[in-house]
């Protein structure tokens, strides 16, 4: 009997007898099975207590979203478990308010009614019951760039302005746009002074991707740049900082080189900002060279300094 209702061989329910051993095999065990199972012989009389213990179990690998900013999303993550489990989520190790996740006993859910880009990041999801738990994770980009109107041969869009300005005011917008058909982007426009712009000049019936990025302040090119010892083994030069920095602080200081027969500049050496001079050996002996050096910032390497006279 399973509380207290008799059981009867068949499929779901083999009864094994081998001599005085006796034994019952549920096959197929659900839930449902549980319970007190009680075996009734003459003047014997056997009790036993059937209970399912699953340890969570992640039904899905490691997923990679992707959803639009401020377009309702969820995220999911199924699991077997029994008894059901209780989920927490974690954003970049921070735990999630328990009011956008819903768990039943075979998923547990995470809403986000509008996604910023703040939120974009590794999300780990831990799923526990008193058996055992079990972890999945999900890496999420948002995307801040959406149509808004479209039109024939038309398509407005918008995005937000960027959270850190790169320590350099915008300058402007970069708009470009590529036919998936095709492997180069197009420039629209690189003059958008709000983080809007409709794009004209479109093809009926073609699919585009579009890119925005920011355009900042680079600094000038470094002063009085001299050329100091010169031998075989190569040369020594001197700069002084370019008058602007492009509203950040200046993080390197690049020099190129180039032979005097070749129209190619190449990287030589990296500088640090606080570095004013630099010994070049990696050169050729006999051959003649041009130097350069340029300054970066967040925003970028900016111009370079006129070459030095030899």
């Amino acid at each position: 009997m399973r509380n207290n209702m008799i059981i009867v061989q068949g499929d779901k329910y083999q009864m094994i007898s081998e001599g005085k051993i006796h034994r019952l095999q549920v096959c197929e065990i659900r839930p449902r099975d549980q319970g007190e199972y009680r075996l009734v012989a003459k003047d014997k009389d056997a009790r036993a207590k059937l209970e399912l213990a699953a340890i969570p179990k992640i039904k899905t690998t490691d997923q990679n979203l992707v959803t639009d900013a401020r377009k309702p999303f969820m995220m999911t993550v199924p699991y077997d478990a029994y008894p059901r489990a209780d989920a927490e989520w974690f954003h970049e190790g921070t735990s999630l308010p328990v009011q956008n996740i819903d768990t039943s006993a075979d998923k547990t859910e995470y809403r986000m009614k509008s996604p910023r880009k703040e939120d974009r990041g590794r999300y780990r999801i831990l799923i526990r019951n008193k058996h055992g738990e079990g972890e999945a994770f999900i890496n999420l980009d948002v995307k801040n760039l959406r149509v808004v109107d479209t039109a024939d041969g038309e398509v407005s869009l918008a995005w937000e302005e960027p959270e850190s300005d790169g320590g350099s005011k915008i300058l402007s917008y970069i708009v470009e746009r590529r036919d998936i058909k095709r492997k180069t982007w197009t420039l629209s426009t690189d003059r958008a002074d709000a983080p809007e712009y409709c794009v004209s000049g479109l093809q009926r019936d073609s699919k585009y991707l579009f890119r925005v990025c920011a355009k900042n302040h680079v600094p000038d090119a470094p002063q009085n740049v001299a050329v100091g010892v010169v031998n075989r083994y190569g040369a020594t030069l001197s700069w002084e900082p370019p008058l602007k920095d492009g509203g950040s602080e200046i993080t390197n200081y690049v020099i190129e080189l180039r032979d005097r027969t070749s129209v190619k500049w190449e990287a030589a050496m990296v500088c640090a900002a606080t570095d004013r001079s630099a010994a070049l050996n990696d050169v050729v002996e006999n051959k003649e060279y041009i130097f350069r050096v340029r300054a970066e910032n967040k925003a970028g390497i900016g111009r370079p300094a006129p070459p030095p006279s030899p």
